[in-house]
């Protein structure tokens, strides 16, 4: 399939913008994976310059086959620098076919066109023309499936309380996996816990899919293991400590619930009152010179007696209760 534009784009970061939202389409409609290196997806992009004011096009060149966003930019912005300059030195740009050299980072001549005729489009006469009617056309809207910015749209539109801005959603469109990830495990959820969601895709799901070059698919945490995390951490049944390590492991594909895991390896978080108290008491008793001093108006030491609990109960301890019960017992 060959998909031509008219000369409605004015840079190379313009062209880019389009081929992601065009590779987004392509994949949400399963045409095609659009894996450019892997050649799924290639681009031919012609560059054309003109004086400013000027309606004429000028001399074109086409640069054939780039194998990447990110260097479809760069070749056009260097091609299209490359006319600049050559027309500042009284020249004409020849018409000619050219390749983006990705080690060089600059495009390369192949071949000259001799006519414009070169670039002419030839009928294969080993294939029947394709008439496409009404009718075909409208089944295949009503078979078309809602397309990437709709869904960062309606994204916002169901999340935005959540702190998920366009920005966010578009994240999760550029990846249709992490988009489903996404919905399912905020339907998971209660809406208070969205943003906290929320900030552990954004910061550990994604850390992992950029550290291993993976899509979601391939991290190996489900939607139902964050979204129970997040209840875990919400409820302070696990501390933030202990919910990355439940997450490593889960990464590490333990495929068993968060609370089942944190249990096997002892991480459950002691927030009961009473036994809390009682190691606080332990600590306080066993430190009675820095007790003293704080009293003396040391209060910085609170983060010490803190640590001694923590260093106790092997980092099981609720820290926000651990730190009230300790400033209670030393009033």
């Amino acid at each position: 399939m060959e998909i031509v534009t008219g000369p409605d784009i004015r840079s190379g970061k313009e062209a880019a913008a389009f081929t992601q939202q065009l590779m987004l389409i392509l994949q949400r409609l399963e045409t095609c994976d659009a894996n450019m290196a892997e050649g799924s997806l290639r681009v031919d992009a012609n560059v054309s310059v003109r004086p400013k004011g000027s309606s004429t096009f000028g001399t074109r060149c086409e640069v054939k086959n780039i194998s990447g966003v990110r260097f479809l930019n760069k070749a056009i912005d260097y091609e299209a620098k490359r006319h600049i300059e050559t027309l500042k030195r009284g020249e004409a740009a020849s018409p000619e076919t050219r390749t983006y050299d990705v080690t060089q980072s600059k495009t390369i001549r192949i071949r000259g066109k001799e006519d414009e005729v070169d670039y002419r489009f030839m009928p294969e006469p080993d294939l029947l023309p394709l008439v496409v009617t009404d009718a075909m056309l409208e089944g295949a809207k009503d078979r078309i499936p809602v397309l990437p910015r709709d869904s960062a749209v309606d994204l916002v539109k169901s999340h935005g309380g959540s702190g998920l801005g366009f920005h966010e959603a578009w994240l999760l469109v550029l990846d249709a996996g992490a988009e489903a990830f996404f919905r399912d495990a905020t339907a998971l959820l209660e809406e208070r816990l969205h943003t906290q969601l929320l900030n552990w895709m954004f910061t550990e799901v994604f850390g992992v899919m950029r550290s291993k070059d993976v899509p979601i698919t391939e991290v190996a945490v489900t939607a139902v293991q964050l979204s129970e995390l997040v209840k875990l951490i919400d409820s302070n049944t696990l501390s933030g400590r202990m919910a990355k390590d439940v997450f490593a492991r889960m990464v590490d594909g333990d495929t068993r619930l968060p609370g089942d895991i944190a249990d096997a390896h002892g991480m459950v978080q002691i927030s009961d009152g009473d036994e809390l108290e009682a190691i606080c008491r332990q600590v306080l008793n066993n430190n009675p010179k820095e007790v003293a001093t704080f009293q003396g108006g040391k209060r910085q030491l609170i983060g010490f007696f803190v640590g001694q609990v923590m260093k106790q109960t092997k980092g099981q301890a609720n820290p926000p209760k651990t730190k009230d019960l300790i400033l209670k017992l030393l009033e």
